[in-house]
């Protein structure tokens, strides 16, 4: 999809992620060494570039493609790139609510104040066990 849309998607969300609430940026608009003191990574830290990855925006579908979902502008929101990969088959309310549990737990990589590539082995395990949880159950626990 042209960078059109998502940049169209950016500005209307005010860069921040519709599942965590996290400022991303657009590698068309900001550098990387620029992105990186914004958010606070130490340039060459091990993770560091992999923690920035994580704040990329990237367009997601709300209703996903697999589902039927169109591939234009009204089933499209921003979603940091963690949040879009980690999606898999929920739906968004199910992610979101999953997402702030990780938040909650300090386990979404991009609420957490190091940049390493530790916080991969940390919420991995926590994203699989909330993936299976029941909705009914998220929504109590959050």
């Amino acid at each position: 999809m042209p960078s059109k849309v998502l940049a169209k998607l950016f500005d209307a969300a005010g860069g921040v992620c519709a599942y965590c609430d996290c400022d991303t940026y657009l590698v068309t608009r900001e550098a990387e060494p620029d992105a990186l003191r914004r958010f606070g990574i130490p340039d060459g830290l091990p993770g560091a570039i992999r923690a920035l990855r994580y704040r990329e925006a990237s367009r997601e579908h709300v209703v996903r493609s697999a589902d039927g979902g169109k591939d234009d502008i009204g089933n499209l929101t921003l979603a940091c790139t963690f949040c879009n990969t980690a999606r898999g088959e929920a739906t968004p309310e199910h992610h979101r609510a999953a997402m702030l549990l990780l938040i909650a737990a300090e386990l979404h990589p991009n609420h957490q104040a190091e940049a390493s590539a530790m916080l991969d082995r940390r919420f991995r395990p926590a994203l699989r066990s909330i993936r299976s949880a029941p909705l009914v159950h998220l929504a109590g626990a959050a």
